[in-house]
């Protein structure tokens, strides 16, 4: 019986003749594809490539529900190969260590004026909503990255660089432009209105790849002021742009469009800390799904705000809303739930950052420079130094049938179009260049994981634009 029972044990634990020859072949091919996944290139490639294989799915999905409209001739699709082409060419720009959003915004300018992507009709709203939608995540990522302790301390800073530097710009512009342009005053400080916004789908992003780098100028408040200050001047920009395009049409409330600004500072102040305050203790944060919610209640909440705020009259609210409700929330998450959704809005961002910056190129169209205000603008730009606003004016001047004005409108578009020309990438560059020169690199306290910091890594320097 012993001898049976040793048999039978050794034969039960015998393995087929080919078992361990199939296994270790496995093995080898498992550890093969561990060394390539391993690779530097392979884990600089791996994000986009996964991103592009959802792109690519997800337009499959459309053109079996839509059809033509998904289709290569449908404007749907043209908007999609936009945000690819504006990927590939951002992540070979980043290769170089410049900021990828200048490829993807090139991208944009180039396939515009080339006639493959020229989004007409409805799909202008789809555009809008996309670019809307992308700030959101912005302005929500820049919520999350304020420091409470460097607002307290320099929030007396943050009101002067929102209001000054963009009062003594608009006020250049309106004299220069008047000299050079022959514009009206008023017009002149409308221009300057448009100039002064600062544009944070520019800014904001550049200062995330600083942080991602090596936390410069964070221990002395300098992210926290720009951001802070970025979407206070925002809301005086558009208030004042409004109520310029009221004198200047002779249209509208005057004196509504005066109290704007002030009523839309105390509502995105008062809608931001109202939802922030719900959103710090809501979910609790004992659920196991916290993280999940809290990523999802906030974009809402974000979206909620911004196309809200708009929809009401109060542009500039919608956005320092959303800044407000993301900070007042997330300074009572604990650290590493924070850091979470951090993460889980970078991603979005990598999603939505080429369709922004290709939109926003396929909004500068050269055939509506011309020669002699081409240079006189740029003259005007140096010397005085979000253009969204730009074709604001001439499209209101036309819809009201005001010939008299159309010139006026037509300089202010055509100078918007060259400060995106120019102050964007220029701006981009120097940002890049001269913040780890000029500010100090701190070590990073973050509780970012070894793998998931090697990618953060790999995205400050621009390989992926995160």
């Amino acid at each position: 019986m012993i001898t049976v029972s040793t048999t039978t044990s050794e034969m039960s634990t015998a393995e087929p003749e080919g078992g361990s020859q199939q296994r270790t072949c496995g093995t080898r091919f498992q550890r093969c594809v561990m060394r390539v996944l391993s690779h530097p290139w392979c884990i600089r490639v791996s994000r986009p490539l996964a991103l592009w294989v959802l792109g690519l799915m997800l337009w499959g999905l459309a053109a079996a529900k839509l059809g033509p409209m998904a289709g290569p001739d449908g404007q749907l699709f043209r908007i999609g190969l936009l945000g690819v082409v504006a990927h590939l060419v951002g992540f070979a720009v980043g290769l170089t260590g410049l900021p990828p959003l200048l490829g993807m915004m090139v991208a944009g300018v180039i396939l515009r004026n080339v006639d493959v992507v020229v989004v007409t009709g409805p799909y202008l709203d789809v555009a809008s909503a996309i670019r809307e939608m992308a700030l959101v995540v912005i302005l929500i990522r820049a919520g999350l990255e304020l420091d409470p302790i460097a607002l307290k301390r320099l929030g007396g800073m943050v009101l002067r660089i929102a209001i000054c530097p963009a009062v003594v710009e608009a006020v250049c512009v309106a004299a220069i432009t008047n000299i050079l342009l022959d514009l009206p005053w008023i017009w002149g400080s409308l221009l300057g209105a448009v100039l002064a916004a600062v544009s944070p789908e520019v800014v904001i992003p550049l200062l995330f790849t600083l942080q991602t780098k090596g936390n410069y100028g964070k221990s002395k408040g300098i992210p926290t002021i720009v951001i802070a200050a970025a979407s206070f001047d925002d809301v005086v920009a558009i208030s004042a742009f409004g109520v310029l395009l009221s004198i200047a049409t002779s249209t509208g409330d005057i004196t509504s469009k005066i109290i704007q600004c002030p009523v839309g500072l105390v509502i995105g102040i008062c809608c931001g800390l109202g939802l922030g305050l719900f959103l710090r203790y809501i979910p609790r944060q004992d659920d196991n799904l916290v993280t999940t919610l809290r990523t999802l209640l906030l974009a809402a909440a974000g979206l909620f705000l911004v196309f809200g705020s708009a929809a009401v009259g109060y542009e500039g609210a919608g956005p320092l809303a959303c800044i407000m409700a993301s900070f007042f929330a997330s300074n009572g998450w604990a650290p590493k739930e924070k850091h979470t959704v951090e993460k889980n809005f970078a991603l979005l961002y990598t999603i939505f950052q080429p369709l922004q910056f290709g939109l926003i190129g396929i909004e500068i169209n050269v055939n509506v420079l011309e020669g002699r205000t081409v240079g006189l603008g740029i003259a005007s730009l140096l010397a005085s130094l979000a253009a969204a606003l730009g074709p604001v004016a001439l499209d209101i001047v036309r819809k009201m049938q005001l010939q008299e004005f159309e010139k006026y409108a037509n300089i202010v578009l055509i100078v918007a179009v060259l400060s995106i020309l120019i102050t964007a990438p220029v701006g981009a560059i120097l940002i890049s260049y001269l913040g780890p020169r000029l500010l100090e690199k701190e070590k990073d306290e973050s509780c970012t994981a070894p793998g998931d910091q090697q990618l953060n890594n790999l995205s400050g320097e621009g390989i992926l634009p995160i």
